[in-house]
């Protein structure tokens, strides 16, 4: 019996919409990729921090929310308490100039 005779109309739209899905983050990708191959040095520097800038911002509301606090600072203290576990975790040592969770 052939695959196809065995689907049903709901599988069948699973699958075309998971090509289309496909399709989709593949036409995304090259969109970023042209994108990036057009940029200076400068403009993929700027761009570099403005994503890590969004990744801490996202990290604090995550920390906040979690510990459902309203307190900007300790929303921080949150994040720099999980970023000494990484860094400890996979061997790294922190800057001099970084302060301390426990500060």
């Amino acid at each position: 019996m052939h695959y196809d005779a065995c689907m049903s109309d709901s599988d069948a739209a699973t699958d075309a919409a998971a090509v289309d899905l496909s399709r989709l983050q593949h036409e995304l990708l090259r969109t970023r990729i042209d994108r990036a191959r057009r940029m200076t040095e400068e403009q993929r520097l700027a761009e570099a921090f403005a994503l890590t800038d969004s990744t801490f911002v996202r990290m604090h509301e995550g920390a906040m929310a979690e510990m459902a606090v309203t307190d900007p600072a300790h929303g921080w203290q949150q994040v720099r308490r999980r970023l000494e576990r990484l860094r400890r975790a996979r061997g790294v040592i922190p800057p001099a100039n970084v302060p301390s969770a426990a500060q």
